[in-house]
This record gives structure tokens, sequence and C-alpha cells, in this order.
């Protein structure tokens, strides 16, 4: 499939999925997935202005995609009585919400080494480049949580955001996903 056409039907994917999410949203008062709603249409917007000149790969854009598509349903379905996000894969140990900051963060590391190679020296070692994405990816991923502080504060969603834990262990989960896409971006053909 050409490039252009995959990014628009990923695009039109992602629009047409917010807008019917954003409804049941709205009528479940869930205002903590709307302000989410809210900020991945911005991020979306984002791409979408700045395309032409970052030009991401196509892999890139569908991760983006997915984590999008991962993120809302954590917000709406439900197994039971547990909402997705609070689902125990693994119980007392893996939660839905980790692999989806591990994915979150693993896409993220991606994006940024596209963004930064090419300013990069060509005898960079791969060590340095390594602990660049790293911190990078982290400063991301800090962001992330400082954006969820919102609806913790102001939408009385602070059962549903977390706690502490959950905070450092969201962190953790984008560490452990930095890393993982770093390793592969540092030991792949320059």
């Amino acid at each position: 499939m050409e490039k252009k056409t995959a990014l628009n039907l990923m695009l039109i994917y992602s629009i047409l999925f917010m807008l019917i999410f954003t409804i049941f949203f709205v009528l479940k008062g869930n205002y903590e997935f709307l302000y989410y709603t809210a900020l991945m249409s911005f991020v979306i917007l984002f791409f979408v202005i700045f395309y032409k000149k970052f030009n991401f790969p196509v892999l890139s854009m569908l991760g983006l995609t997915i984590l999008l598509t991962l993120h809302i349903l954590g917000g709406h379905i439900n197994i039971g009585n547990t909402r997705l996000y609070d689902f125990w894969i693994i119980p007392g140990v893996l939660k839905y919400d980790n692999p989806v900051h591990f994915f979150g963060i693993f896409t993220v590391a991606f994006m940024i080494n596209h963004i930064i190679k090419p300013h990069l020296k060509n005898n960079l070692k791969k060590s340095t480049w390594f602990f660049y994405i790293i911190l990078m990816s982290l400063g991301v991923a800090g962001f992330y949580e400082i954006l969820e502080l919102v609806p913790s504060i102001w939408l009385g969603a602070k059962n549903q955001v977390g706690d502490y834990l959950n905070n450092a262990l969201d962190l953790v989960f984008g560490l452990l996903g930095a890393m993982t896409a770093g390793l592969y971006i540092i030991n792949k053909k320059r």
C-alpha cells in the first residue's frame, strides 16, 4: 500500500474512532476521557500540520494509531465491573495499563530517533545515543504523567487515574519501553 494512502486511512480511522467514543464519553459523563480525547485531538492535529516536516515512517504512525486505540478502549471497555485500564492481566503483577505505557513510550522512542538522527554526528557512540533516546523518551513519559494530574485534581478522576504507585509504575514501564526501542535502534544497521 502506498504511504500516503496508509496515512490517510489511519487518519480517517483515528478521527472516526475518537468521534464515536467522544459521544460515548459525553453520554456516560466520563470527563476524564473527554479530556484525554481532546489531548489526542491536539496530537493528531500536530502530526497533520507537521507531517511534511518530520515525514515519519508508516510504522511509527501505525504505532501512534494503535496507542490511541488502546488508550480509548482502556477507559471505555469493562471486563465484568472492572474498567479495562484497571484489569489485572496477571493478578497482582501486570495491569492492562502497564503494557499500554510500555508500548506508548516504545513508539515515542522511534519517533524521537526519526527526528533527531539526521542531526547526529556519525561517530556518536551507541551507548551515548542509547542514553539520549532513554532520556528524551522519559521526558515525554514524565510530561504525560503531568498531563494525567489534571483530571486527577480538577475532573474528580483521582480514583481512576491512580495513586503514586500507579504513576511510578507508568514511568517504569515507559522506561522499559524506551530501553527496548533504544536497544533495537542502536543495534540495527545505520
